[in-house]
């Protein structure tokens, strides 16, 4: 079966959808031209499909992919990126994603993520206020 879903949030190329990208029994989804994941945690290709296409728009061309036939197709969600208090990483408030390589250490041992959205949901980083 053949899925539609949206480019890939860097590049805007077209992505793939493939088993054993983490585990060899469940489903993600990567770009095979800048190779952005998803964690591959889905049980089936319908479930991994639905993750990925469930990012927030986070540019023009994406909102204006959201919209088909005059109707929204996405949900729209903001996350947080929570420091983890015994690692240098920070975890999406709302997936759990753990990231590691987009963040900055400041003095202290404060952890920040240098990013605007979650690579895993898309969800929008809300700004520290």
């Amino acid at each position: 079966m053949t899925y539609e879903m949206k480019p890939c949030p860097y590049c805007f190329g077209p992505v793939q959808l493939g088993r054993g990208l983490h585990s060899y029994d469940k489903w993600g989804v990567w770009c095979p031209h800048c190779n952005p994941l998803s964690k591959a945690v889905h049980d089936s290709p319908e479930e991994a499909a639905a993750a990925w296409n469930g990012r927030l728009a986070v540019d023009p061309r994406d909102v204006a992919m959201a919209m088909r036939d005059g109707e929204l197709w996405q949900r729209v969600r903001e996350c947080e990126m929570v420091q983890d208090p015994d690692y240098d990483l920070v975890t999406c408030s709302y997936c759990g994603y753990e990231e590691e390589r987009n963040i900055s250490v400041a003095p202290g041992g404060v952890v920040t993520y240098d990013g605007n959205f979650c690579p895993q949901c898309g969800g929008r980083v809300r700004e520290e206020r």
